[in-house]
């Protein structure tokens, strides 16, 4: 039985949920069987998801493909498409810091995987897709994730296929951190060049051609259009980016894919990767906690200065909590993965609980109307109040461990063993942040 107050109306498509899983394209064409892999995406909604995000695909026809071989002239852009990896890609995943993980897409070309490697993704991906569409609940949506090259054509025929395959919704996948870290495809952005080669980031970085993709896109389906962000871009730079994809036809934007970054050198290895198993210290993607602070950016950005476009809120998202704070910055959808990975996709059931009851306890009577709450505290800088405070100090919790004291800040003293807060003290809550015991907190000046 669906609860009616977590329904969403998310780009023209109703959600009986706004929780969700982001694409995960790492088990895609693996070996694992087809039917394992579409269990493992069926679990999602069993466990209450309001949606099912197929990741990483594309279907190019052969005359294409082709065409655009032809149109590659010189010897350098001929390796996109002539040299391939050797044996099966690989992967490697390791913790960095509580909530995050650095993962590795290896054994690639310096144009990434060429492109016969992902042309026929979405073929081969069928058996996987006809076992969804035949089990999942009728109201759980399926989400085609598109990856394509550096062409707006390829991704408007793929799309366009994805539709024809059932699909429900698109989302324009021009943020994967693994194609931005290869060489070739490094090279060609700086020396200013789109190239037939999956550019990942890179592409999603870039407004002008973000909004060509689109506006091919939404010319060849008729289901809503997406575009999934990479968060490697900033501030306001997000907000050109959300308002070009909205001009050119996009509904929603997902917010945000893995970022880029690189292992942490073993300092007790003369400087070696600390990443298992690799030779030297590549750049990779990173997500969890780290991308939860832009997240939040991007989503109040796009919802301040372009609200007309719905936002599904992802990265670092590690609990319910994490959940309804995107949702009052703006976000209609959510989606989690590194939550998934830490304590697996049965948590969705019970981050669901924590919502209803939050819901019930807050008096709100639908996903809406707590977005719309948030949304109307959102302030520029320049617009927040600020007002006045001080410091206090509970000296039966205090321990004179003298953090706050021996820091920058030159309100707060020792005197007679304990700690004491001078005239100086504005109020800024540096005291409160690293005071360990909790012994300090601002109150009305």
């Amino acid at each position: 039985m669906r609860d009616e107050r977590l329904f969403v109306d998310f780009a023209g498509v109703t959600l009986p949920s706004p929780i969700g899983v982001g694409a995960i394209a790492t088990f895609m064409g693996s070996s694992i069987p087809d039917e394992d892999v579409a269990k493992i995406l069926l679990k999602s909604a069993e466990a209450g998801a309001g949606y099912i995000n197929v990741g990483a695909l594309c279907s190019l026809p052969e005359d294409y493909v082709k065409r655009k071989k032809r149109e590659v002239a010189s010897e350098e852009w001929q390796q996109i498409i002539r040299k391939h990896f050797g044996g099966r890609p690989v992967r490697r995943w390791m913790k960095d810091g509580e909530g995050c993980f650095l993962h590795r897409l290896g054994a690639l070309t310096p144009y990434g995987i060429p492109i016969e490697g992902f042309a026929k993704s979405l073929e081969l991906k069928m058996p996987i897709i006809k076992m969804l569409m035949e089990k999942k609940p009728e109201d759980v949506p399926l989400i085609a994730n598109i990856e394509a090259a550096g062409d707006p054509e390829s991704f408007a025929i793929a799309s366009r296929r994805a539709e024809e395959a059932g699909f429900d919704m698109i989302e324009i996948n021009v943020s994967c951190p693994f194609f931005a870290t290869v060489s070739g495809n490094v090279k060609a952005f700086l020396d200013g060049k789109f190239i037939f080669s999956n550019m990942g980031a890179i592409m999603g970085d870039s407004p002008e051609f973000l909004e060509e993709v689109v506006k091919e896109v939404v010319k060849e389906v008729s289901i809503p259009v997406g575009v999934k962000l990479t968060p490697e871009t900033g501030f306001p730079r997000v907000v050109e980016i959300a308002r070009r994809v909205k001009k050119a036809g996009a509904s929603f934007i997902s917010t945000a894919n893995m970022g880029v970054t690189i292992p942490p050198p073993d300092i007790y290895n003369r400087g070696k990767t600390t990443l298992p198993f690799t030779d030297g210290n590549p750049f990779i993607g990173y997500g969890g906690e780290p991308l939860r602070p832009i997240v939040r950016k991007h989503v109040a950005a796009i919802s301040m200065f372009v609200p007309e476009l719905d936002i599904l809120a992802m990265g670092g998202l590690m609990n319910a909590e994490h959940i309804i704070q995107v949702i009052m910055l703006g976000a209609k959808a959510t989606g989690q993965c590194a939550a998934i990975f830490f304590k697996g996709i049965r948590y969705l059931k019970a981050e669901l609980e924590f919502i209803r009851k939050f819901m019930e306890e807050q008096g709100y009577n639908s996903i809406e109307e707590m977005r719309s709450v948030g949304v109307k505290e959102l302030r520029m800088a320049d617009e927040a109040v600020d007002i006045a405070a001080k410091a206090s100090i509970d000296e039966n919790k205090c321990t004179l461990c003298k953090t706050c004291v021996d820091n920058i800040c030159a309100a707060l003293y020792v005197e007679n063993n304990k700690v004491k807060v001078s005239e100086r003290c504005i109020g800024c809550g540096l005291c409160v942040m690293v005071c360990p015991a909790k012994a300090i907190k601002l109150v009305p000046a």
